[in-house]
């Protein structure tokens, strides 16, 4: 009877030593993503590392891996294609890097950092003021796709690029000394870009087609519009209001 009692109290104590060894590893994680010691974008997969498959892991493996979990880095940058629509077609402004910078000489869709507590939205709207001169309203900026991808420095990058028609205050110039340069869809490609910007392309195209087939559908009904006013000696047909006269989009409705 004593064998059994010790064979059994060191059973028990035995598995009280590895689950505080388990719980003490597991709390510790937990306590590292509440005091914020690792990235905010870090949060969610360690939760997961704490709370499910990693569980049953040698304890080892697991404390490396939230290691490795805390070092990864996301980087959230904006972009704007700006598309103007004065002329014969439509076009989307391009701004080179200055020199001193990376990727110097290359052509890009304007934008730049979100900074702490701004929306993306906010974050464009200031960087199109300073870099451009011109103001805009979070609100008249609609996502249009975006860009994921590592960069040469092992962070993540997540570009979403906005897009804006003639939704803007001011004349577009370059502020910080930036060269400039209005596009239209078939010339885009042509110009040098980063890579995360040449991603980008294909919709800003799509955009720009959009734009263009807006633009001819209001310039055929201003000549309907033009021949039933000179028809109509009394001019009532001029006040109905024809086809497509409201602001131009780039994105489908």
């Amino acid at each position: 009877m004593d064998l059994i009692k010790v064979i059994s109290s060191t059973s028990t104590s035995s598995r009280r030593r590895r689950s505080r060894g388990s719980s003490g590893l597991v709390g510790g994680a937990a306590v590292s993503v509440a005091s914020g010691r690792i990235g905010s974008e870090t949060r969610m997969v360690a939760g997961s590392v704490v709370g499910g498959s990693l569980r049953a892991q040698p304890a080892r493996w697991r404390a490396g891996r939230a290691r490795l979990v805390a070092t990864q880095r996301i980087l959230l940058v904006v972009a704007a294609a700006l598309i103007r629509c004065d002329g014969e077609q439509p076009l989307v402004l391009l701004a080179q890097r200055p020199s001193g910078k990376s990727m110097a000489g290359q052509w890009e869709f304007p934008g730049g950092k979100v900074e702490l507590g701004e929306s993306p939205e906010e974050a464009l709207a200031r960087e199109l003021r300073e870099e451009l001169a011109i103001e805009i309203l979070p609100s008249a900026l609609t996502p249009l796709t975006f860009a994921s991808m590592k960069n040469r420095n092992k962070v993540h990058l997540l570009m979403p690029l906005f897009v804006a028609v003639d939704r803007w205050v001011g004349e577009v110039r370059g502020a910080e000394g930036q060269e400039i340069r209005w596009v239209n869809a078939v010339e885009l490609a042509d110009w040098p870009m980063p890579i995360a910007d040449q991603v980008l392309v294909p919709a800003v195209k799509q955009a720009l087609l959009r734009a263009q087939a807006v633009l001819v559908r209001r310039r055929e009904q201003a000549v309907l519009n033009d021949g039933e006013d000179g028809v109509d000696a009394a001019g009532d047909s001029g006040s109905a209001s024809h086809g497509d006269t409201g602001p131009i989009r780039a994105t489908p409705p």
